[in-house]
């Protein structure tokens, strides 16, 4: 029998304290309904005036936590995700100064609103057409320190890790640190590129179904205290190897002026060739972009790393 949590009822920190909406046994599966990372804020009809009317953020809005059965310290949770149903609508935010767009070309604030509808993209009107991998950004269990703990940075128990690989098929092992794990999930994105470039993906309320698994650390390779995960599409080499794609890539020192300088430079020539507005590539740059940084045995001598982006020019419609 499935389990189902609501969106109803949602925590905004990793609290051990929290009491369990739910227990189950070990081997159920278990569907989340999830608000998106800004808490139901967005609508359909939301415009550029919104992203900075929002206010502060309280922390991702998380649905759980999950009791599994028997689960203990040094154990590890096996989560093997089931599917990711997307929510009718998604949407990306610009604020000046945030992420690696300069707020000397982002000065004012840029909302983007995706169709999610048809469950295969995401959809700018007819400009913009990315197709879509549902995943949730945020998946752990609860921590074995007292208190509340921000669910901003990614942490020993997972956390705000943004795999953007850990898509249906994919498995992941979370260290257990008390009795009953006390999973929880949140922050579904219906794409998102290698980096959150504007600090947003294509943002969405999703559903997320789940099989809850214990394992004793050391069968199996599994490991107490580290997170671990088997996805279903992880192959940066031979997707960086596209030739129906456009690469960009420099050697550096700093990559983060690096990718800055790659990102601006792809805005600029593809607003040159479809005419869109340049907030708008950004919005599916972010969504369809991935990057990876290599290191020969010469450039780890010389400190150097190459940082290559890629993204299929086919998301986006040549606007005459």
């Amino acid at each position: 029998m499935d389990h189902r949590l609501d969106a109803e009822q949602v925590h905004y920190e990793w609290n051990n304290a929290l009491p369990p909406r739910l227990e189950v046994e070990p081997g159920a599966t278990v569907v989340f309904d999830t608000r998106d990372a800004a808490d139901r804020y967005y609508r359909p009809s939301s415009t550029h005036a919104d992203v900075l009317a929002r206010g502060p953020f309280r922390g991702h809005p998380l649905t759980g936590p999950v009791r599994v059965r028997g689960a203990r310290p040094g154990d590890v949770l096996v989560v093997e995700i089931l599917e990711v149903k997307p929510a009718e609508f998604g949407w990306t935010a610009i604020r000046p100064g945030r992420g690696l767009l300069p707020e000397s070309d982002f000065s004012k604030p840029f909302l983007q609103i995706w169709d999610l509808s048809d469950g295969t993209h995401a959809r700018a009107g007819g400009r913009i057409a990315v197709p879509i991998a549902p995943f949730p950004g945020v998946m752990g269990t609860a921590l074995d320190v007292a208190g509340g703990h921000s669910t901003m940075p990614p942490r020993k128990n997972g956390g705000n890790m943004d795999i953007k690989q850990l898509t249906a098929g994919s498995t992941l092992y979370l260290p257990v640190w008390v009795d009953g794990a006390l999973f929880s999930v949140g922050d579904t994105h219906a794409i998102q590129g290698d980096g959150e470039v504007c600090v947003t993906a294509v943002e969405m309320s999703g559903r997320v179904t789940a099989e809850l698994q214990t394992a004793v650390a050391g069968l199996s390779g599994e490991i107490a205290d580290a997170v671990r995960a088997e996805v279903s599409q992880l192959d940066l080499d031979a997707r960086l190897d596209k030739l129906a794609s456009s690469l960009l890539a420099q050697m550096r020192t700093d990559l983060d002026r690096t990718a800055a300088e790659l990102r601006a430079d792809f805005s600029t020539r593809n607003v040159e060739m479809t005419n869109l507005l340049r907030a708008e590539i950004v919005a599916g740059d972010q969504a369809a972009t991935e990057a990876a940084v290599s290191r020969s045995s010469k450039q780890i001598v010389d400190m150097q790393d190459r940082l290559g982006t890629v993204v299929d020019p086919a998301i986006f419609r040549v606007i005459r």
